[in-house]
C-alpha cells in the first residue's frame, strides 16, 4: 500500500515540475526574438491541455508576440486580435490572477499605439506590484527580468 502513495507522490511531483518547465519554456520563447522559438512553444502548448487557463493565456500571449513577425499588416492585426480576444477571456475568467495581468501588461506596454491596446495598463500594473509575491519562483524571475527594461515596472523589487 505504501508504494501506491509513493507512486502518486512521484506523479504529482512530476506534474508540478512540468508546470515550472512550461513556465520556463514560455518565458524563454516570449522574451526571445526568435520566431522558431515562439512557434516551438506554440506547438507544445497546442499539444497540451488547452482547457487550463494558464495554457490559454500563454498561447494568446505568444500569438500576440508572433503577430510582430507576420509579413503583412492584415496578418499582423488578425493574429494580434485573436490572441487579444483569448487573453481577455482568460482574464475575465480569473481577474485577480497576477500572472495573466502581467502577461497583458507586457503586451500593452509594447503594443503599437495604433492598436489601442493599453486601457488596462494602470490596473494591471497595480495588480502585478501588489501580487508579485504570489507568483512562483520561475515567474518571479522573469517578471524581475522584464522589470529591468520596463518603464512601468522599473521600481519592482523582490
Amino acid at each position: 500500500m505504501n508504494w501506491i502513495y509513493i507512486l502518486l507522490f512521484a506523479i504529482n511531483l512530476g506534474t508540478a515540475t512540468s508546470y515550472l518547465l512550461t513556465d520556463s519554456l514560455f518565458f524563454d520563447a516570449y522574451y526571445s526574438e526568435s520566431l522558431s522559438k515562439i512557434d516551438g512553444a506554440l506547438e507544445r502548448l497546442e499539444a497540451s491541455d488547452l482547457s487550463l487557463l494558464k495554457n490559454k493565456a500563454f498561447r494568446a500571449t505568444l500569438q500576440m508576440k508572433k503577430s510582430g513577425f507576420m509579413k503583412t499588416p492584415l496578418q499582423k492585426i488578425k493574429l494580434f486580435k485573436e490572441g487579444c480576444r483569448e487573453l481577455e477571456a482568460v482574464i475575465e475568467s480569473a481577474p485577480s490572477e497576477v500572472l495573466y495581468r502581467f502577461l497583458r501588461l507586457t503586451i500593452q506596454e509594447k503594443a503599437p499605439k495604433i492598436l489601442k491596446y493599453n486601457s488596462a495598463i494602470e490596473d494591471d500594473t497595480n495588480i502585478v506590484r501588489k501580487g508579485y509575491k504570489k507568483l512562483n519562483s520561475v515567474q518571479q524571475k522573469f517578471v524581475l527580468e522584464y522589470a529591468k527594461q520596463s518603464t512601468i515596472l522599473k521600481q519592482l523589487s523582490p
